[in-house]
């Protein structure tokens, strides 16, 4: 009988060893596989010059690697949408530059349509990849915020520019997700789903505790309104009232983004699928001849 609990405790510690050892294995394989991922994008062999790195997520996802001087030495396509588009002319440009470049590409790609009721986003992300230079990638962070907010020919979009630590950028890489998404992604608690930027701004909530924490939200509101008034005048040009809508317009202070979905809301009420709505969910037979926003 002694024998016998004894051999039933020499099991059960084997089976505790094992489960042990398991444990510890699938530990081990991961920190491996990050450090693998670490190893190829140049975390332990201080690559060259690099000091900062940009992401530019719209859907495409281009990534661009900044020297010192904050010119683009390496450029990254992150997708497959990114790939049709001319991303190896960024390298030599400023990082300001061809991130402007990136979002104008984009725009004539169709990847943003400035002349729909659709919010379209991009998220420019700065991580610091050498800690000697740390303070050039803030200044870098800073210019960008500043020629997106004053400088530059932007097309009518929401621009979010945030910084994400390193190991951020590493795992985003592993996981094969667009920088900017894997950090709004972090902010919000979600069942395997990696939202869009759209989607994730698209809840008043989450838009309004992002614009308390972090550093940007831009909308050119000039641009809005000029679009805003097109659709209208396409409205009324079909004999539909709006002149509650376009008295709204005109107030200083309005909620262009409640204005833009009332808008909205009243040109798929009018046109439908007839020729108000493309498959996409967005407005088609838009105003001929927009001309100048600011007109």
């Amino acid at each position: 009988m002694l024998e016998s609990i004894q051999s039933k405790i020499t099991a059960k510690s084997r089976k505790i060893k094992v489960r042990r050892f398991s444990t510890i294995a699938v530990s081990l394989l991961a920190v491996f596989a990050l450090g693998i991922t670490m190893m190829q994008m140049g975390a332990f062999t201080k690559e060259s010059n690099i000091v900062s790195i940009v992401a530019v997520d719209i859907n495409p996802s281009i990534e661009l690697s900044v020297d010192a001087n904050s010119v683009v030495v390496r450029v990254k396509p992150m997708n497959k949408d990114a790939r049709s588009l001319d991303y190896k002319s960024l390298v030599g440009l400023s990082a300001e530059e061809a991130t402007l470049k990136i979002i104008e590409m984009a725009t004539e790609a169709g990847f943003i349509d400035p002349e729909d009721l659709e919010e379209d986003y991009v998220l420019v992300t700065t991580v610091n990849v050498d800690e000697e230079e740390e303070e050039e990638t803030e200044e870098l962070n800073e210019r960008l915020k500043d020629i997106i907010e004053n400088g530059g020919e932007l097309p009518d979009v929401n621009v979010v520019v945030m910084k994400a630590e390193k190991i951020a950028w590493f795992e985003a890489n592993d996981k094969k997700v667009p920088l900017g998404m894997y950090v709004i992604n972090g902010m919000v608690q979600h069942d395997g789903v990696w939202y869009t930027a759209g989607e994730f701004f698209s809840n008043p909530e989450n838009k309004k505790n992002y614009e308390k924490k972090n550093e940007l939200l831009v909308r050119k509101a000039d641009k809005t309104i000029g679009l805003l008034d097109r659709f209208l005048d396409r409205l009324e040009g079909d004999d539909i009232d709006v002149a509650a809508l376009r008295t709204r317009l005109e107030t200083e202070g309005e909620d262009l983004d409640a204005l833009r979905l009332d808008i909205k809301a009243l040109w798929e009420a009018t046109y439908g699928d007839e020729e108000g709505i493309d498959g996409n969910g967005k407005p088609k037979g838009k105003p001929e001849n927009p001309g100048n926003p600011n007109d």
